[in-house]
């Protein structure tokens, strides 16, 4: 199965973040201020563009699957794993009603998502209707040690960071997006 367009558009994105801010491998390891500068840069924008990949696809899906549902009224995965996910009391009487108070209630938890660790993956791709045993449990790991990573860099000096290695973030980032195509295969099958 062929990937979303979306996600074509993630992998040339980090294709040409990474021709633009990771350095050359180093065998002494050791790299100026202006390349830890750059590979600071390198794990920021990276960790952005992933974040904004998991909430458009996801934002899509739902939406999309409410345009279906509302047209043809046919079952939809999607709209039951949203509504079960759904803090939505319920006051409302109308299933169309229900179903646009739980889709709201997403769209509005996705536009307040802030990172791609564990926790904000599996907020974001089980109530679009991805099983957790479809998720591998190492890339969680992964995703939020990379997480971390980000936020120690974002979140402080660079004279109190570890240095970066190009050829760790850059296996890092390889193992990340092999399995978001993955996932990103898993969500179009989704109904």
């Amino acid at each position: 199965m062929s990937n979303s367009k979306r996600y074509i558009q993630l992998a040339r994105r980090i294709s040409k973040i990474e021709t633009s801010y990771l350095p050359s491998v180093n065998q002494s390891g050791n790299y100026t201020s202006k390349e830890q500068d750059d590979l600071r840069a390198y794990l920021l924008l990276i960790h952005a563009e992933i974040e904004s990949f998991f909430e458009e696809v996801s934002e899509e899906k739902v939406k999309l699957a409410f345009k279906k549902w509302k047209i043809s009224r046919t079952k939809s995965n999607v709209l039951l794993s949203l509504a079960s996910f759904s803090t939505n009391t319920w006051s409302e009487n109308e299933l169309e009603d229900r179903i646009n108070k739980s889709l709201t209630l997403y769209i509005q938890k996705l536009k307040k998502n802030h990172g791609i660790k564990e926790k904000n993956i599996l907020d974001i791709l089980l109530p679009v209707g991805i099983e957790l045993n479809n998720i591998d449990s190492t890339w969680l790991n992964t995703m939020t040690s990379f997480g971390q990573n980000r936020g120690e860099v974002a979140h402080s000096t660079a004279r109190v960071q570890n240095p970066l290695d190009p050829l760790t973030l850059k296996n890092t980032v390889t193992l990340i997006l092999n399995e978001i195509k993955l996932i990103d295969e898993t969500i179009k099958k989704i109904n």
